[in-house]
């Protein structure tokens, strides 16, 4: 029930947007608003209040009554978002100038609101007061009141053991449990330096229930191809991927993981298909279902490890004690009464003591505690995750919940990218408003939060340890489904043909046999469509017109990936709620012009397509918070982006000096910013502009071929990017004779970039010398170089690079000799990447000091 007090706070903080927008249209409501908000604020406090005696012992009048008080809730929101969405055409025809609509609007329109949004919320409040007898009659009582699972030292040894030691013929191992960690068991031991250090190529593969081989075998040979010269690539390219990826497997010791296994058929093409050149490669399996343990379990041929056992009462004890007072000692009497308890109710694994331990470390006395353990010890379920999952949910805060619930539209054994999860977060109003915080950190934290908590694990890190793609395994998506559709949040099937569309807020399409899904249902409730499909090519359908969004005039989220579509409607530009427009289609050639109407608009996503051009009235639409594109082409002029913060990929052929520096006065607050096709006039505009960039983390400029860059971007003092932590120049760097390593002091003290973590130069021709100044930069941690260099010889300065773990020469044609490390230089290196140096003639006495992990 906390998940529909998180829907009464969405439909509060409407509330408030209308009481401050019904200026715009004259409409008198203030005073009925705020009868409606206290209602709906006395509605979500007993909710929360309820939510704690937990929802197995609710009785079938409470869900009766709790059923009622959804369907209001949603009457509400669709009675506030059709009056946003008027106030947003009124601003649409004051903006481009329509006068005689306008008048039109004016005198006809605002008068028919005005009684129809009084009429709406009488009605409300009518259903409220009938909703609060309800809960009198029937006594309806409220209650008040990061550790990741990965197996034992021991497990984790043996399945190294099985993974780097053994016979040369390829084996297949198999990582067996009841699912309470098993994968972040398996993504532990695969990360780990050992590991992929062993092998010549690793991939990982998370595969769904239903899936196709041919793009399976397509991602993994993207995955390989990367980690492989551009030679041996090239020696094995074929028409069909899967054939090239076998020939390239066959190249290299290998490690695939299969996390999942559909069918008995799916693995044994997929064994026949893995090549064995009795070179120690290996396969290692995860499944996820007891079927699939079946399926594994009838093959002699497979190694199964099983790393999922009880711990002891005192392996408990500590875990549980390290996670509760964060390794501080705790030896109370009090305390050392729950202990045996923690053990029972947990039965002794590890996620479950991991999630009983985080919720009691948010209740402050033991009598908060003994509540839990009253709760617990009651419940008639006997699997120790399904008892706690529905304590950890209640406990969490109450914006939180509906962002945890998006999970449940996630499909199987895949992974979100976080960046993009928040977004849509942001985009459908889960995330709070704070003061001095933008939603994308306060979404950040709701992230982490549900991290720490062990709720959702990170699939992948970025190249900085940062969260970079999300998950949760499958008991907890299978207890979020259920949550989920009880509460009416979202709808997942494999297609969209539903049985009751007019009811349906949120749809998630997961398809991974076809690019073609048939709609024939009108969903005029819609607040997002999300849309997953193969990315395998189909001649037998034809293409989406996705015509059908149109009569979906709440819409906020539309994310689709894979589908067979060449562009979208005409009119889309009528979807006046729309927030988030994510398009991941490679058929995808234009966006219709009237994009530019969509004023509510805060992410356009359109990777993997052929988009190139956008309307130029779609950069005047203020509410732009991310533009993210392969490549996109500027225009000539743009509007005021100050909400902006992601520029990914934007082409300047187009633009002038002025017009440039316009640009850059015009996105003050941008995070990440890309700029492409460059003259040296336009680079040089730019370097003297980017002090307008206060907030500037990753900045990558790239110029015209035989243009170049400005080295004084290092030492500009009028572009000092205090925030600035990645950096990536391709081109050319023009006058570094003018930059002094002498300027570079210890503390960064002249460096216009004084935080910059990572830097990236691609032809850039610099020298010796330019290298001594990097190395004085204390603050760098990554520097990657790619026909970079124009020297024969490379040395590091003693004391240099004092803070870098990765260091990476990629193609350095010219490169002869690299002079001696010594024992100050380059101290906490962990990873050394050397590619593509045909010249170089030795590696450099001293290395084998540095306590390198990955080379």
């Amino acid at each position: 029930m906390a998940d529909i007090a998180a829907m009464v706070v969405r439909v509060i903080n409407k509330l408030s947007q209308v009481a401050t927008q019904e200026a715009l249209l004259h409409v008198k409501v203030d005073d009925d608003i705020c009868v409606l908000n206290d209602k709906l604020a006395w509605l979500r406090t007993f909710l929360e209040g309820v939510s704690e005696r937990g929802r197995a012992s609710r009785n079938q009048i409470e869900e009766l009554w709790v059923k009622q008080a959804i369907e209001l809730l949603f009457e509400a929101e669709d009675t506030l978002d059709e009056f946003s969405g008027m106030v947003v055409e009124k601003a649409r025809l004051s903006r481009y100038r329509h006068w005689k609509a306008l008048f039109k609007f004016q005198c006809f329109e605002e008068i028919l609101v005005n009684h129809k949004l009084l009429r709406k919320i009488e009605a409300l409040k009518d259903k409220l007061e009938q909703l609060d007898n309800q809960r009198t009659t029937h006594q309806i009582q409220d209650g008040r009141d990061s550790y990741e699972p990965v197996g034992s030292e021991v497990h984790v040894n043996e399945l190294k053991d099985q993974l780097l030691k053994g016979e040369n013929k390829r084996k297949v191992i198999a990582v067996i449990g009841s699912g309470n960690g098993i994968t972040s068991f398996g993504k532990n031991v695969y990360d780990s330096s050992e590991v992929k250090n062993h092998f010549g190529v690793v991939a990982w593969k998370n595969l769904p229930l239903k899936f196709s081989l041919d793009e399976t075998f397509s991602d993994i040979y993207c995955k390989v191809q990367e980690q492989m010269d551009q030679e041996e690539v090239d020696s094995c390219k074929q028409e069909d991927e899967g054939e090239a990826l076998r020939a390239l497997l066959r190249k290299r010791r290998y490690l695939i993981v299969f996390n999942g296994i559909a069918s008995q058929d799916d693995w044994e093409e997929i064994n026949n298909f893995l090549p064995d050149e009795e070179n120690s490669s290996r396969v290692l399996l995860i499944p996820k279902h007891a079927s699939e343990v079946a399926i594994l379990s009838q093959s002699e041929d497979i190694i199964t490890i099983r790393p999922a056992v009880a711990l002891s009462l005192q392996e408990c004890t500590n875990l549980f004690s390290q996670i509760v007072f964060e390794n501080r000692t705790e030896s109370s009497n009090e305390f050392n009464v729950y202990i045996p308890k923690v053990h029972a109710v947990t039965k002794g694994e590890r996620w479950s003591i991991s999630l009983l331990a985080l919720l009691l470390r948010a209740k402050l006395s033991f009598k908060l505690w003994k509540k839990v353990f009253t709760h617990l010890e009651s419940s008639t379920v006997r699997n120790p995750i399904n008892r706690l999952l529905p304590l950890s949910f209640d406990s969490l805060p109450h914006q939180m919940k509906s962002c945890f619930l998006y999970f449940s539209a996630m499909p199987e054994s895949t992974g979100f990218e976080a960046d993009r999860l928040v977004r849509i977060w942001i985009a459908e109003g889960f995330v709070e408003s704070r003061y001095r915080k933008t939603p994308e950190e306060i979404g950040e934290g709701y992230l982490k939060e549900l991290i720490l908590r062990s709720l959702v694990y990170v699939q992948e890190k970025n190249e900085f340890g940062g969260i970079a793609v999300v998950a949760v395994n499958e008991r907890i998506r299978t207890f979020l489904q259920s949550v989920a559709q009880g509460s009416s949040f979202v709808t997942i099937c494999d297609n969209a043909n539903l049985v009751s569309p007019t009811m349906i807020r949120r749809i998630a399409v997961q398809n991974y046999v076809s690019k073609y899904v048939q709609v024939k249902n009108s969903l005029p409730k819609l607040r997002s469509f999300m849309c997953d499909c193969s990315e395998q090519y189909s001649k037998h359908h034809p293409h989406h017109t996705m015509k059908f969004l149109l009569e979906s005039k709440f819409l906020r989220v539309i994310d689709l990936h894979g589908l067979l579509i060449k562009k979208l409607p005409k009119k889309i530009g009528n979807l006046t709620h729309l927030r988030y427009l994510g398009v991941h289609c490679e058929g995808l050639e234009k966006l219709p012009n009237s994009i530019g109407k969509l004023l509510n608009l805060q992410t356009l996503d359109i990777r993997k397509t052929s988009v190139q051009n956008l309307p130029e009235s779609f950069w005047g639409i203020e509410a732009l918070r991310h533009i993210i594109a392969d490549t996109i082409k500027l225009p000539k002029r743009v509007g005021a982006l100050y909400n902006l913060q992601t520029l990914q990929s934007a082409d300047c052929t187009y633009w002038n000096h002025r017009s440039k520096f316009g640009l850059l006065e015009k996105i003050t607050n941008i995070r990440s910013l890309s700029l492409e096709g460059l003259t040296t006039s336009q680079a040089r505009e730019i370097s003297n502009s980017l002090g307008n960039l206060l907030f500037l983390k990753h900045l990558c400029l790239k110029v015209k071929f035989s243009h170049l860059l400005p080295a004084t971007i290092f030492t500009n003092p009028n572009a000092i990017l205090r925030c600035l932590q990645i950096l990536e120049l391709h081109g050319q760097l023009d006058g570094q004779e003018a930059v002094d390593e002498e300027e570079i002091s210890a503390q960064n003290t002249r460096l216009s970039m004084p935080k910059l973590v990572s830097i990236t130069l691609i032809m850039s021709h610099i020298d010796q010398q330019f290298i001594d100044m990097l190395s004085k930069i204390n603050s760098l941690e990554r520097v990657s170089l790619y026909k970079a260099y124009t020297g024969q010889t490379i040395r590091f300065l003693s004391n240099g690079f004092q803070n870098v773990r990765e260091l990476e020469l990629s193609n350095l044609g010219v490169l002869k000799k690299w002079i001696e490390i010594d024992s100050e230089t380059l101290p906490k290196l962990r990873k050394l990447t050397l590619s593509g140096c045909t010249t170089l003639e030795n590696l450099p006495e001293g290395l084998e000091g540095l306590q390198l992990e990955e080379l």
